[in-house]
């Protein structure tokens, strides 16, 4: 009963708790595109069970409001402005967090743009621009976040697809 208040009083939705055998107690997750719908979605998700959360990504406003959720869950939040595509600023991002922090348990590539133009209508900016996000984001940031994981004695990386990888445009 407890937990189905706590539920709907944070909007969690995992009412009857079956997220408990997933614990994550002061693990720290790393969120790439953590302002987004999904993003913000995952951090709620990862603070419920116990996970602090760093939220990654460009806009600061939606950043700063997943992290409010977090808090509010009684987990820590951090926010960092980074490009996923910038090689820079995800080692500064991974610096940052490991300076903050001091453990970096999960990664959770997350971070991700999409168009609607067909093939033939895309240029070859536009696709460059996708494949920079999509594909060197991730590669840039497990580069940037794994040393510190390593040196943690290891953790877990998860990277978000789109039904896109599996279907053409």
């Amino acid at each position: 009963r407890k937990r189905e208040e706590e539920c709907r009083q944070w909007g969690c939705e995992d009412p009857r708790g079956r997220l408990e055998k997933f614990r994550l107690d002061d693990r720290v997750a790393v969120i790439t595109g953590g302002g987004g719908g999904l993003g913000s979605l995952a951090a709620r998700t990862f603070a419920s069970v116990g996970a602090d959360v760093a939220l990654l990504g460009r806009n600061v406003d939606n950043l700063e409001a997943a992290a409010g959720v977090v808090r509010e869950l009684g987990r820590t939040a951090h926010v960092i402005q980074a490009d996923v595509s910038d090689p820079d600023s995800m080692a500064d991002a991974a610096r940052s967090l490991d300076e903050v922090a001091g453990r970096i348990d999960i990664l959770f590539n997350n971070a991700g743009v999409t168009s609607t133009k067909t093939l033939l209508d895309t240029d070859p900016a536009d696709w460059q621009a996708l494949m920079d996000v999509n594909v060197t984001g991730t590669y840039l940031t497990i580069r940037a976040f794994a040393p510190a994981m390593i040196r943690g004695g290891g953790g877990r990386i998860s990277n978000m697809g789109s039904l896109l990888s599996a279907r053409g445009m």
